[in-house]
């Protein structure tokens, strides 16, 4: 029942509501929060890419069920028509 899902993206002002059919076209900004921490200034030990950042997070009844990145997204497979398709149990 895809109605029971919401689907909230990063910017935390935009709330889809899913469809009877399941299919949501999203809007999701631009993310500039990436960022890399070095040790003394000469080691890189961290980079956290903006396609890395969580970019929309999927709800059911009020309760997160799945979190996913632009790279997240990016690896879903793809329908004939170049939808992305997510699976939801």
């Amino acid at each position: 029942m895809p109605q029971a899902y919401t689907i909230q993206v990063a910017d935390n002002k935009s709330d889809y509501q899913v469809p009877a059919d399941g299919l949501v076209i999203l809007e999701i900004p631009q993310l500039d929060r990436g960022c890399a921490m070095f040790l003394f200034g000469l080691v890189k030990v961290s980079d956290s890419r903006a396609e890395d950042v969580p970019a929309i997070q999927v709800s059911r009844n009020g309760r997160s069920v799945r979190r996913l990145s632009l790279n997240d997204i990016a690896k879903l497979p793809v329908d004939g028509e170049g939808c992305r398709l997510l699976g939801l149990k």
